[in-house]
């Protein structure tokens, strides 16, 4: 008698979602019976259903695996809707990371496409800064290709001339993403992909988030809100040397990143965040070794 597979959910249905099903879904020993995400709008992902988190209860499965940035998020819902401890799979990032083929191919993108973007900047003069997770690649000094995208900051005054600027880059996707303020129509931020050679290839995207200030503050549009930023990540900057690059990033990097990513933002975490951010979460906290 063959033994019975275990069937599976994965959440979210993002970047880590999408990794952990491209390390399932060959193996004999699960059924991936679609995603759970707490975003109505998503439909499908990688020809598999997404349920909204509320339609758990309908659904027939063993685990709920989940894992990377946003677990505890996740997991926190999942108990909201009252899913048992036994239920639940967190994977630690390199049970689910890229395959030394994948991070090879997507640094050979993801730098060739920083080539172009390092051009333009300081071919016009542009004002920019690396963010978030960027900025923990080039102080751990890894590879911007192991994190989800490569997240800039740049003065929205220079929108228009970068727009012009990237449409000469050859094999990759422009997205423009706009948002409503009083009847006025703001491009808040541009995303550069590069082009899939297969379907279940990962791209690598370049969000590139245009930053205002209003006299007193600097804001940037996160999702549809106006999101103020510290002031101190504007008080000056200073090139730091990633592979045959000199970045920006800000003087007071240090503040920003543990305001980000807690105190221990300078190691590694296998679960990208510390600790302290899941207790509470069950009366026994436990993370499986589950490959």
């Amino acid at each position: 008698m063959k033994n019975k597979k275990i069937k599976i959910l994965i959440s979210p249905a993002s970047y880590d979602g999408r990794k952990i099903f491209r390390k399932l879904r060959n193996n004999k020993r699960y059924d991936i019976k679609g995603f759970i995400d707490n975003d109505k709008k998503k439909k499908y992902l990688y020809k598999q259903k997404v349920f909204h988190i509320s339609k758990l209860k309908n659904l027939d499965y063993d685990k709920i695996i989940t894992g990377g940035r946003y677990f505890a998020e996740v997991c926190s819902a999942l108990k909201k809707k009252k899913i048992p401890q036994e239920k639940i799979t967190i994977l630690p990032k390199k049970k689910f990371d890229y395959s030394k083929k994948e991070l090879l191919i997507r640094s050979f993108k993801t730098h060739k496409i920083l080539k172009k973007f390092v051009e333009i900047v300081e071919k016009r003069k542009i004002d920019y800064l690396l963010d978030a997770s960027s900025i923990l690649a080039v102080i751990r000094k890894v590879s911007l290709a192991k994190f989800s995208d490569v997240d800039i900051l740049m003065d929205s005054q220079f929108k228009n001339l970068f727009l012009k600027e990237i449409k000469k880059i050859k094999n990759v996707i422009i997205k423009k993403d706009f948002i409503k303020i009083r009847k006025r129509i703001i491009l808040k931020r541009v995303i550069i992909l590069s082009k899939k050679k297969s379907f279940f290839e990962e791209p690598c995207v370049f969000d590139i988030a245009f930053f205002w200030n209003d006299g007193l503050k600097y804001y940037k549009y996160f999702v549809n809100k106006k999101t103020y930023l510290p002031n101190y990540i504007f008080e000056g900057s200073f090139e730091i040397k990633y592979k045959n690059f000199n970045l920006s990033i800000p003087k007071n990097y240090k503040k920003y990143m543990k305001s980000l990513f807690g105190n221990k933002w300078i190691k590694p975490d296998d679960y990208f965040q510390e600790k302290q951010h899941f207790k509470g979460l069950f009366t026994k906290t436990f993370f499986k070794n589950f490959l």
